[in-house]
């Protein structure tokens, strides 16, 4: 194996071994987002190499690095984002809420609403509403999950709050926003 892409693996395997070895009853927030931040980032260098038109990877380094970026996915959506998830709702119980932490959790509501989590993204996402009615993120994330589960009314009035406000995110709450009314 050439030393970049025993390079590239370093991280990948220091990822994995940190959150397989988090237990989601004592996770740690601020821990788990660092993880997801660092994974996300290490998605897009990935990309930026098998992408690259000047420095293309050979054959074999690219079936490597596409490995290593299916199991970064696989890692966040079947080991991250659950223990988030848990970890999440425990902050949401708690008196406050952080804008920042808010933001995450909304974008964790968004992550999971695209991996077909439904329930639990529109649960976050409404416990974000609770505290920041506002939240362009969590009224985007609660309306599209919202008509998922066929909460048409519901997903209606958050998305036209986000829209009246100018902030329809047009990949997630703005795929929703002309058909969820109708339904109603």
């Amino acid at each position: 194996m050439s030393r970049t892409v025993c390079w590239l693996f370093v991280p990948c395997l220091l990822l994995f071994g940190i959150v397989h070895s988090a237990r989601a009853d004592d996770a740690d927030w601020g821990q788990l987002v660092a993880q997801k931040t660092e994974a996300l980032q290490r998605l897009q260098e990935l990309r930026r190499i098998l992408q690259s038109p000047t420095q293309r990877p050979s054959r074999e380094e690219a079936e490597k690095l596409i490995e290593e970026y299916n199991s970064i996915v696989a890692g966040l959506q079947e080991t991250l984002y659950p223990k988030m998830a848990v970890a999440a709702e425990a902050i949401l119980k708690q008196d406050t809420l952080s804008e920042d932490d808010a933001d995450q959790i909304s974008d964790l509501a968004v992550r999971l609403f695209r991996s077909n989590g439904f329930q639990k993204a529109a649960e976050l996402a409404d416990g974000v509403l609770a505290k920041y009615p506002e939240n362009a993120i969590a009224l985007n994330a609660a309306g599209a999950a919202h008509f998922a589960l066929q909460d048409f009314e519901r997903s209606a009035e958050l998305l036209k709050q986000a829209d009246e406000q100018g902030d329809i995110i047009p990949s997630v709450g703005g795929s929703y926003l002309a058909v969820a009314e109708p339904y109603v």
